[in-house]
């Protein structure tokens, strides 16, 4: 079943990753192709980060875990609004105890239980039962992808927080040791520590454990060398996946709390590959880390990708067309009122009832004889009578009758 799972998740790990690719050159293209003053989308600048984080590490493995410790800096770079890099490295300890004793199977396979890496410790020889414990020392390093779920909104324009997935691969340097002698250098003797059969109370058996021993871990596990530098510990590839979420506090700085699980190429991170039946077990050790940090940007743009919306800018650059447009239209609507009420003028101006030649608007005489010619005011100079002769007349008297 974990098999499974392990073969399950590397294919989800590929697939993100080239989900993640795709994202990365669509946001890059997007980017090269809106550099623009007019562009909707501008790139943002110096969208770096760095960061610290500390939080508890555990082993999923052959044993039970215990509380340890962990911490760790993280260098982040934004590609695009969804897609970012990030450089991790963790350092830390980890602990655990079995719960069960290691029968004779175990011993005599295990080079820390059989005197081949701590002749001191050799409980095979004589003949002790044993419980298996270790203190994993490690450092981690690797490169993430990290894709945003959430900075895309349709009602706010900045996210104050932001859900992520992340995976990728690393290395890992640990050290494993056992603690198999007390402060005397001698054997432990676990007789009085009940963790045989099926009832077994773990949480017993483990403060018996604790109690009894003395936590030096003086003695290598299997998978370790004596006398190994720091660069010559033992080292795994690790394929990690995880998900957090991030608490953005001012525009410099946010929190973040999350979670991964390393997939890593060894079964001896917690030092005991062996059923208790000598068969090896089928499948590598994991890796958890669940962690809390802190993160500052680095920059002098106001905004980080991650939490910007993409959405955003063209929104409000929508917005500031639309108030445009709108205050467009209340300007050509004062200026059609203006039109209209000019050509009402322009009618008032240009009507002429007798048809004298004179606007009604300023002729004096509103009713010349036709044919009649008229001075500036419209008032009759001169007409034709009735037998067709022309008359001259004083303008200033009074209007000629029609009739």
């Amino acid at each position: 079943m974990r098999t499974n799972v392990y073969k399950h998740t590397l294919m989800c790990l590929v697939a993100m990753c080239a989900v993640s690719a795709a994202i990365a050159q669509a946001t890059s293209a997007s980017d090269d192709g809106s550099k623009g003053d007019n562009s909707l989308f501008k790139q943002q600048k110096k969208n770096w980060s760095v960061g610290i984080h500390a939080g508890m590490p555990w082993i999923s493995g052959d044993q039970l875990p215990q509380l340890g410790y962990g911490y760790g800096i993280n260098v982040r770079k934004a590609l695009g609004h969804s897609f970012s890099v990030r450089l991790n490295a963790i350092n830390g300890v980890m602990y655990g105890y079995d719960h069960q004793k290691s029968g004779k199977s175990i011993l005599e396979r295990n080079p820390g239980l059989n005197g081949e890496l701590n002749p001191s410790a050799n409980y095979f020889a004589a003949g002790r039962a044993f419980y298996t414990n270790y203190q994993n020392s490690f450092t981690i390093a690797s490169l993430q992808g990290v894709y945003n779920i959430n900075n895309i909104n349709f009602l706010n324009e900045y996210s104050r927080v932001g859900l992520y997935v992340f995976g990728g691969v690393g290395a890992m340097l640990y050290e494993t040791r056992i603690d198999a002698l007390d402060a005397n250098g001698q054997l432990y003797d676990f007789s009085a520590i009940d963790g045989g059969g099926k009832d077994i109370d773990k949480k017993k058996v483990i403060a018996e454990l604790k109690s009894t021993l003395d936590g030096t871990y003086e003695s290598y596990a299997e998978g370790q060398t004596p006398g190994q530098s720091f660069t010559n510990r033992a080292k795994s590839p690790m394929f990690n996946l995880g998900a957090g979420v991030n608490f953005r506090v001012s525009p410099r700085v946010d929190l973040h709390l999350e979670g991964q699980y390393g997939f890593t190429g060894s079964d001896l991170l917690d030092g005991q590959q062996h059923f208790r039946g000598g068969s090896l077990t089928p499948q590598p050790d994991g890796f958890m880390y669940v962690n809390a940090g802190v993160n500052v940007r680095l920059g002098k743009t106001d905004q980080v990708y991650w939490f910007t919306n993409p959405l955003a800018l063209p929104y409000k650059t929508m917005a500031e067309t639309k108030k445009k447009v709108n205050d467009m239209e209340k300007t050509l609507d004062d200026m059609d009122k203006k039109v209209k009420d000019l050509n009402g003028r322009v009618d008032t101006l240009s009507a002429d009832a007798d048809g004298d030649g004179v606007s009604d608007y300023f002729d004096q005489e509103l009713e010349s004889p036709a044919g009649a010619i008229v001075d500036g005011a419209g008032r009759t100079m001169m007409y034709k009578n009735a037998d067709g002769d022309l008359v001259f007349v004083d303008p200033t008297a009074a209007p000629i009758p029609t009739n």
